[in-house]
Order: structure tokens, then C-alpha cells, then sequence
């Protein structure tokens, strides 16, 4: 099984690259999959690569049930719950 993690977009670099922050750890990501991307989109991120696009709700969402299923804890760069 994968997992993706949200993860909200904070710089757009050139060459489909763009540096994404979940939890305090920050990572350059892969963008191409999305194309065009903004600052302060939230991305779901697989293997270093944004693989979609969700809203801050469902990024709130999928990090409460990494929370109860693996025991992940969020800080408060993370979307609200």
C-alpha cells in the first residue's frame, strides 16, 4: 500500500519544482504531475512527487486519520483539524 501526504506548498522553484511543508519537515517536491502550482496549495505528496491537489479541509482530514491509524503527530504548520 502507498501513502501520500499532505503537504502545503510554501515556495515555487523553476523546473517543476517547489519545496512543500508538512509537520516541520520541509522537501523539494516534483510538480510536473500538477503542472502550474501556487503557493499555499496543498499537495498530496508520494515518493518526493505532488501526485494531486486537495483543499485545506481534506488535507485536515487525512492527517486526522494518520493520527488514529499510525500515530502521526501534526504541529501547527499544519492545516487545522
Amino acid at each position: 500500500m502507498c501513502i501520500a501526504l499532505p503537504m502545503k506548498i510554501i515556495e515555487c522553484m523553476p523546473d517543476y519544482k517547489a519545496l512543500a511543508e508538512s509537520n516541520g519537515n520541509r522537501i523539494i517536491v516534483d510538480t510536473r504531475l500538477l503542472g502550474e502550482i501556487c503557493v499555499d496549495e496543498f499537495v498530496l505528496v508520494h515518493a518526493g512527487c505532488a501526485i494531486g491537489r486537495v483543499d485545506e479541509n481534506a488535507a485536515a482530514d487525512i492527517l486526522t486519520l494518520m493520527e488514529e491509524v499510525f500515530g502521526y503527530e501534526r504541529d501547527s504548520a499544519d492545516p487545522p483539524i
